[in-house]
C-alpha cells in the first residue's frame, strides 16, 4: 500500500525507530577495514564473549563467565536453538500468554509441546507460579518466561519470578529467560533476572537476550544466550556449527563497541519511549470499545478491542479488525490472535509522537464514522501529554 502512494502508518513494527549510535557503525566500519570478514569462533569472538559476560555479571548479577556464554545470529536464533538443545520429542514447554509469535513454533520444531498459560489484564498479564503448577504433567520440562513482555509490555516483579524460581527447582524445571527487552522498563521495580536468585535456580536457568532492542541494532542479528550448565552450551555450541556456523563477524564488532561503548544515550531512548507510551495508552483509552492497562515497559500497547467485535458490530474477530484498519485508516496493528490471545491488538509505540498522535486521529474518525464518540476528557489528556 505505501508503495503504491497511499500514507500508511505501521503500528506494528517491533523495533526501535533510532538509528544505531554512531559510535557502533565507526566500529563495524573499522572492523571491516582491518579484515575482520572471515570466519569467527563458532561461539563468537572472544572479545563479545567476555564482553557479554561482563555485562551479564555486572547488570543481571549472574556469575557466568565467557565459556558460559555463546552469541547468535539475534535473539530468536539463540531461543532456537535453546529448544532444539533441549526439549525430546513429547516435552512440555509452559507458556505464559500472550506471547510472542515464535515462541510455538520453536517449541514445536524441536519436538515439543506448548501448554499455554493465560494471564489477566487485570493483573498487568504476570503469570502466576500457583497457575504454572496447575499445568504441570509428567512432560513438564521447560518454563519460558519474558518479561518486558511482547506483546504486553508486562513485567513480571520480584515476588513472581522467586516463586516461579522456587516451582522450577521443586519441580526440577528448566527456566528458559528471553531478556531482549531488559532496558525498555519505565516503572515499578527494575528488571530481575531469574538466574541472579541463586546457584540452585541459575544452574537450571537458560538467560537470552541481544542487542537489537536496547542498540537500536535490529538488523545486525547479534543475540546470545547463557547458562550455568556447560553441556547445555556445548550442545548448543556444536548444533550452530553445523547449521549457521558464527554470527556476522562485522556484526560481533559492532555488538562489541556497543557493550563497552558510551550508553548515556539509552536514558534519552528510555524518555522518549514513555512519553509516547503514557500518550498512546491515554489516546487508546479514551476510544470506545478499547479497554488497554498501562504497559512497564518494551515499546507495545495491548488493548482488548472484544466489545467491538462479534455478530453485528464492526469486526468478526481481531484479524478481521486489523485488516479494516488498514484498508480504511491505513493504520497497520497485528491482531491478538498472532499472539494466542484473540480479542486484542498490538500498537507498537516505537514510531514518532507525531506518527502516534496522527494514528489516534485516524482512530477516533474511524470508530466515529461507525457511530462511536470518543471519550473528551481522553482526548484532552493526549494534548497536554503532546
Amino acid at each position: 500500500m505505501a508503495q503504491l502512494g497511499r500514507k500508511v502508518i505501521s503500528l506494528a513494527l517491533g523495533e526501535p525507530d533510532f538509528p544505531t549510535p554512531p559510535h557502533i557503525i565507526e566500529a563495524a566500519e573499522r572492523a571491516m577495514q582491518r579484515g575482520e570478514t572471515r570466519y569467527t569462533p563458532t561461539a563468537g569472538t572472544p572479545q563479545l564473549r567476555r564482553a557479554i559476560a561482563e555485562k551479564i555479571v555486572q547488570d543481571n548479577r549472574i556469575p557466568i563467565g565467557p565459556a558460559q556464554v555463546v552469541v547468535t545470529s539475534g535473539a530468536k536464533h539463540a531461543l532456537y536453538n535453546v529448544f532444539q538443545a533441549l526439549l525430546e520429542p513429547g516435552d512440555e514447554v509452559l507458556v505464559p500468554l500472550p506471547c510472542w509469535v515464535s515462541y510455538p513454533p520453536h517449541v514445536e520444531l524441536a519436538g515439543g509441546r506448548m501448554v499455554g498459560v493465560p494471564t489477566q489484564a487485570e493483573r498487568g498479564f504476570r503469570v502466576e507460579a500457583e497457575a504454572l503448577r496447575q499445568r504441570l504433567t509428567p512432560q513438564s520440562r521447560v518454563i519460558l518466561l519474558n518479561s518486558p513482555n511482547n506483546p504486553t509490555g508486562a513485567c513480571l516483579q520480584r515476588a513472581d519470578i522467586e516463586a516461579i524460581a522456587a516451582l522450577a527447582v521443586e519441580k526440577d524445571l528448566i527456566i528458559v529467560s528471553d531478556e531482549v527487552y531488559e532496558d525498555l522498563v519505565y516503572e515499578g521495580e527494575p528488571p530481575l533476572s531469574p538466574a541472579s536468585l541463586g546457584p540452585e535456580v541459575a544452574r537450571r536457568t537458560v538467560t537470552v537476550s541481544g542487542v537489537s532492542k536496547s542498540y537500536a541494532m535490529t538488523g545486525w542479528r547479534i543475540g546470545w544466550l547463557s547458562a550455568m550448565d556447560q553441556g547445555l552450551v556445548d550442545a548448543v555450541i556444536r548444533l550452530q556449527s553445523h547449521s549457521t556456523s558464527n554470527p556476522c563477524s562485522v556484526a560481533q564488532a559492532a555488538a562489541l563497541a556497543a557493550l563497552t561503548g558510551p550508553r548515556d544515550f539509552q536514558q534519552g531512548w528510555r524518555f522518549e519511549f514513555d512519553r509516547r507510551r503514557r500518550a498512546l495508552v491515554a489516546g487508546l483509552s479514551a476510544l470506545p470499545g478499547f479497554s488497554c492497562p498501562m504497559p512497564c515497559g518494551a515499546f507495545y500497547a495491548f488493548p482488548s478491542i472484544q466489545e467491538l467485535l462479534g455478530p453485528g458490530r464492526i469486526a468478526a474477530d481481531d484479524t478481521g479488525m486489523a485488516m479494516l484498519l488498514l484498508e480504511e485508516a491505513e493504520l497497520a496493528t497485528v491482531p491478538g490472535s498472532a499472539f494466542a490471545s484473540p480479542g486484542h491488538l498490538r500498537f507498537s509505540y516505537a514510531l514518532s509522537f507525531e506518527q502516534l498522535t496522527e494514528a489516534l486521529h485516524r482512530l477516533r474518525r474511524f470508530l466515529a464514522a461507525r457511530g462511536l464518540a470518543a471519550n473528551g476528557n481522553g482526548a484532552e489528556g493526549l494534548a497536554e501529554l503532546a
